[in-house]
């Protein structure tokens, strides 16, 4: 991946740690109240985050480099659905964990800032190591 645009990276890295705090989101609500509701909640909301992004990163990366942007902008639209879809249909077959489900499809928020916070870090102890370099 070296060859990878900062885009490329930094969803790659969204992506990852959406897996890793989704473990830890699940983990956490099996030790803190270790139920079927809130554990199976936490999951079905962390699972559809992570397929969800999952999804769309591979459709934002086919985007990026088709010629014809109008499939693949379908294909956004298409996801979309799918996804409110399967929200509803996780609240209506998961009816009193919506609070559990929230919180584990949230999960893609905390990513996206920590990767983000990690990425501007990054950058910036690459800008301070090339103006010492001169």
């Amino acid at each position: 991946m070296s060859g990878a645009t900062v885009e490329a990276k930094l969803l790659a890295s969204v992506e990852r740690w959406n897996l890793v705090l989704s473990a830890a989101l699940v983990v956490a609500a099996a030790l803190i109240r270790p139920t079927p509701t809130v554990v199976g909640g936490v999951a079905v909301g962390a699972v559809l985050a992570c397929l969800n992004f999952r999804i769309l990163r591979w459709l934002v990366e086919r985007i990026a480099v088709a010629g014809a942007k109008g499939a693949f902008l379908a294909l956004l639209f298409v996801k979309m659905a799918l996804l409110l879809g399967a929200v509803w249909l996780a609240l209506r077959l998961l009816p009193h964990a919506v609070v559990p489900f929230l919180t584990g499809f949230s999960v893609f928020l905390i990513s996206t800032f920590i990767a983000a916070i990690r990425a501007s870090l990054w950058q910036a102890r690459a800008q301070d190591g090339a103006g010492h370099t001169g």
